[in-house]
């Protein structure tokens, strides 16, 4: 390999700066679209939700009305009301959530007109058989009207359901394509780095050697240059780590295969600071160890009282300046390791 001139030096550096600047934006760019693409996913999770409540007390509201004028018996209208009250509170919510969604203000509209008619029809048979009793209502029911309308919304809420499912897939595949991305991304970019970062220290390396003068200044540079690449690759392999968790978290079913999962990965990327992860009770002001790692016992609950972090709703660093104010929840006091606990202000769910 040829010396490089000055010039080509100087843009090597600036090439290998660009890449390290890139090294720390593209997880930030890409942290922020997975989380707007998570939001999206909730909402459009509770639309699906929506959709299928609203269609099971719609059932309920029928079936309830159908009791009644067979039996006469009140207790069947319990459903009948129970499903109207529930509609009642679902429905607004749902166009909330779906008018921010590409659908047309038409398509929930008639949607709704739909589920309107249907609960008329029912509450109109639940009037005739309190008014004219068994034979009326049950003609009007024989008449198909009101299982025309219920075929009616049903229809409305599948055709909207599977638009929401769509919609779902659409968003987990990009969720699942930009992570993809963002891993070959940031692997080509740290490729890059290391590579422009050794054409220049090569180029150091053999300019500096014309002259015994300048040979401890050389080794000086090795030294510090072998650091930022091992202070590089353990960054890379945090990153790594961090990715690997967040793919986890994404996927896990229950709240205890994520807590498994914080305390496995947090082992590895804080392998030299034992810690526990905990979560603030909402029935009770006290916060539960969910996870733990290291080889130092941690507490399995502490009151918000017994925690300095807490108490100033901030991390608190337990280091020879906080010698004599460590938190009542520590186990085992050890000042080569850092203490570290976070207040969650929001419950997981």
């Amino acid at each position: 390999m040829k010396t490089l001139a000055p010039k080509q030096f100087y843009f090597v550096i600036a090439l290998a700066f660009i890449a390290l600047v890139s090294n720390a934006a593209i997880p930030i760019y890409a942290l922020n679209i997975l989380q707007s693409s998570t939001k999206e996913i909730l909402v459009t999770k509770d639309n699906i939700e929506i959709l299928d409540n609203v269609l099971l007390n719609m059932v309920d509201a029928e079936t309830g009305m159908r009791g009644y004028v067979i039996t006469g018996n009140s207790k069947f209208l319990e459903p009948f009301f129970s499903g109207q009250q529930k509609i009642a509170s679902l429905l607004p919510k749902l166009k909330r959530s779906i008018a921010s969604d590409s659908l047309p203000k038409t398509f929930i509209s008639q949607y709704e007109q739909k589920i309107i008619s249907s609960l008329a029809r029912i509450r109109y048979n639940v009037a005739l058989r309190e008014t004219s009793g068994f034979e009326k209502s049950l003609d009007s029911i024989m008449t198909g009207e009101g299982k025309k309308r219920m075929d009616a919304v049903r229809e409305a809420s599948a055709e909207l359901r599977e638009i929401e499912v769509g919609r779902l897939e659409q968003l987990e595949s990009r969720q699942t394509h930009i992570a993809r991305y963002t891993n070959g991304t940031l692997f080509v970019v740290t490729i890059l780095d290391l590579l422009l970062f050794s054409a220049a220290f090569i180029f150091l390396l053999r300019s500096l050697k014309k002259s015994n003068a300048v040979q401890q200044h050389l080794n000086l540079l090795h030294i510090e240059t072998l650091k930022k690449s091992d202070l590089l690759v353990e960054k890379n392999n945090a990153k790594n780590i961090q990715a690997r968790l967040n793919e986890v978290l994404q996927t896990v079913h229950s709240l205890d295969e994520a807590y498994a999962a914080i305390g496995n990965y947090c082992g590895h990327l804080f392998s030299r600071y034992p810690g526990a992860f905990y979560i603030k009770s909402n029935s009770k002001d006290y916060f539960e160890q969910k996870a733990s790692w290291g080889t130092i016992k941690q507490v399995d609950g502490f009151e918000p009282s017994a925690c300095w972090a807490a108490r100033r709703n901030n991390i608190y660093r337990f280091d020879h300046l906080a010698r004599e104010l460590p938190c009542q929840h520590n186990a085992e006091i050890n000042f080569r390791q850092l203490s570290i606990v976070y207040r969650f202000h929001q419950p997981m769910k």
